[in-house]
């Protein structure tokens, strides 16, 4: 195996398998670029709706949620996708892929609706990475401005940062469900 076959699924993963070198370091660069600068725009929120808050201003419910930043109703919910993601992974890892459920029964399916079936849930899957991707680098960007900010000294900082960590680690473990499954679709002719 070269070494562009290897990293071939990687910028597969987040659909940027393909195009010009120029145009995919762009993408990469302006998502990067965003989600630090809706980091920085959350953190300036939370920081004047906790500010109005304070001064015993009310808000509304989302509002005094943001207000309130990151503590233990936040913190948990990326390592609880993270342990789903990776168990997620480990089926993949475990035995062969099973078609998506649906309303037919796999045995009444051919093997291009299976192979469909199954190109359709990748799909799903690299979507859904894109998505936890860019919501932990929003989330990191969140957790770079606090920092700059207050420099270290916020109230909010540890669940802040277990908030991150988990989002990074929900991350990587969809990440490797994905690469397993699409190198057992590989595997399997389906890709």
């Amino acid at each position: 195996m070269t070494s562009e076959e290897r990293r071939r699924p990687v910028t597969e993963l987040v659909f940027l398998g393909r195009g010009p070198i120029v145009l995919r370091a762009a993408i990469v660069i302006a998502a990067a670029a965003g989600a630090g600068v809706c980091g920085d725009l959350l953190y300036r929120l939370q920081a004047d709706l906790a500010s109005r808050l304070a001064s015993g201003q009310g808000l509304s419910g989302p509002a005094s949620f943001i207000a309130h930043g990151s503590g233990v109703q936040t913190a948990w919910v990326g390592w609880a996708a993270a342990v789903f993601f990776l168990i997620a992974a480990l089926r993949i890892r475990r035995g062969p892929p099973e078609p998506s459920p649906g309303a037919a029964r796999p045995e009444q399916l051919t093997p291009t609706q299976l192979r469909a079936g199954l190109r359709r849930e990748y799909t799903t899957v690299r979507v859904l990475l894109v998505i936890v991707a860019l919501v932990a680098a929003v989330d990191a960007a969140r957790l770079f401005a606090l920092l700059a900010a207050t420099g270290g000294r916020a109230t909010t900082l540890l669940a802040t940062l277990a908030e991150s960590a988990g989002l990074i680690a929900a991350t990587a473990a969809l990440a490797l469900w994905g690469w397993w499954f699409g190198a057992d679709l590989r595997r399997l002719g389906a890709l």
